[in-house]
């Protein structure tokens, strides 16, 4: 009765997730980018972007895709934690990626991170969204950098 109990426990822990987002979607309008900085990249606060440029999105769509399988990850980001949210205006559809650094590769997960949830590993999309928050610049401030200084990086929206 209690591995009934248990997996009935489950099934309903994974099937409440607010992100069902399919991986392999294009459909995708808006992403949404938080992040946690320790060690060298250490913030104030954690920092936010909002991505709403077509071509920008588009690329980040795409390269989501090209993941493959990382057989060792990393259990705990030690150097910076991203979060990304990717949503489809239209549906209301969200999914969620995240995206741990450790001393030696980043990891990418899928969804909330549940067991069910592999590791995966792509450095053309860590590179680019890396490059699109500015990480070079994050850094050079030491733990100083706040949102309202973050926002001053971006004069244009993207």
């Amino acid at each position: 009765m209690n591995k009934y109990l248990s997996l009935f426990v489950l099934i309903i822990l994974f099937s409440c997730s607010e992100y069902k987002g399919d991986k392999n979607s294009l459909d995708y309008d808006i992403v949404k980018i938080t992040f946690k900085g320790y060690k060298d990249y250490k913030t104030n606060g954690k920092l936010k972007l909002q991505v709403t440029d077509s071509s920008v999105v588009k690329k980040l769509n795409n390269l989501k895709n090209d993941s493959k399988i990382k057989w060792f990850s990393n259990l705990k980001a030690t150097e910076y934690y991203l979060r990304l949210v990717y949503i489809n205006s239209k549906t209301g559809e969200r999914l969620l990626i995240t995206i741990s650094k450790d001393d030696f590769s980043p990891t990418i997960q899928y969804g909330p991170g549940t067991i069910f949830d592999g590791k995966y590993k792509n450095n053309k999309f860590v590179n680019y969204v890396t490059k699109l928050i500015k990480l070079d610049s994050i850094k050079k401030y030491k733990g100083r950098l706040s949102q309202k200084e973050y926002r001053k990086f971006f004069k244009e929206k993207i």
